[in-house]
């Protein structure tokens, strides 16, 4: 009986021994597989997670456009300054050029007077206003050696008075200066308006005589050119 115990348990135990050896090679295999299974399944969802962080990435045709976009609208941008720059230099170029044209007008116009008031003098008309010229003064009263009357040659007594409605009176030559005719007058001494209302026989061309009050003054006040400017002319 003990014999056969022996016999039986050296062949169950290397049946036992081995199937456990193919046990153990099935259990390593399949553990081996699930690994494998894990780490595909962790390489899968990582390239998943990874894949959908690059879908926020925009493709780069889209970014391409993006930036001819902004360039187009940066250079339309550039443009409009450029043309406002340029209509502003153009305003400025017409006010300067119409400013450049008032002044030649305005010296243009002041030549022209210039020459007018020179033609005036040169030939002595002075039935012109506005236009001051120079003459030689003189000064008379009403009654003088030279056969002052106290009246005028318009008629007008000046025995007592050197004014005619508040104007001084000159004698003129009426060629020159019309009898009636009211200038403004600038001596030496003083400036006042006057009226031609007398003549004389020494008063000829630019010659005029200032009535004063007494022989003394008209002295005193001796012989000198003036300005004369013509106001009002008589119709």
């Amino acid at each position: 009986m003990k014999k056969f115990n022996k016999s039986v348990t050296v062949p169950t135990i290397i049946v036992c021994t081995l199937g456990w050896g193919v046990f153990a090679s099935k259990a390593i295999q399949e553990n081996h597989k699930e690994e494998s299974s894990n780490v595909h399944k962790y390489t899968s969802d990582e390239f998943e997670k990874r894949l959908a962080a690059y879908r926020f990435i925009p493709p780069y045709d889209n970014i391409k456009k993006e930036y001819e976009r902004l360039k187009e609208e940066e250079r339309k941008r550039l443009e409009e300054l450029e043309r406002q720059r340029l209509e502003r230099l153009e305003k400025i170029r017409l006010v300067k050029i119409k400013e450049a044209k008032k002044i030649a007008e305005q010296k243009r116009i002041e030549e022209l007077k210039k020459q007018q008031q020179e033609e005036v003098i040169s030939r002595g008309d002075t039935n012109s206003t506005g236009n001051w010229m120079t003459f030689n003064a003189s000064y008379y009263t009403a009654y003088c050696s030279e056969g002052c009357t106290g009246v005028t040659a318009t008629g007008y007594d000046v025995s007592n008075t050197i004014y005619y409605n508040g104007l001084r009176i000159i004698a003129t030559d009426p060629n020159v200066i019309k009898l009636g005719t009211i200038v403004e007058v600038k001596t030496p001494y003083e400036t006042f308006k006057a009226i031609s209302l007398d003549t004389g026989g020494a008063i000829k061309n630019r010659k005029v005589d200032i009535l004063v009050s007494s022989t003394q003054e008209a002295i005193n006040l001796g012989r000198h050119n003036i300005q004369i400017k013509v106001l009002k002319i008589p119709k």
